[in-house]
């Protein structure tokens, strides 16, 4: 699956201004969908997201 991250790519919103910010939202987007223990591949800030996602 591929995800349009807040801020970035072709979302309009304002973009946020930490990795915290967008990991939190990933967490509770994965939480919503059901999904179980991931694999996360990132490129450039997608990779500190990956990171800060882990990290938890």
């Amino acid at each position: 699956m591929a995800v349009d991250l807040p801020g970035m790519g072709n979302d309009d919103a304002t973009p946020v201004a930490d990795t915290r910010t967008v990991a939190r939202f990933l967490k509770a987007l994965c939480d919503q969908l059901g999904l179980g223990p991931l694999h996360l591949v990132g490129h450039g800030v997608g990779a500190w997201v990956a990171v800060t996602f882990g990290l938890g």
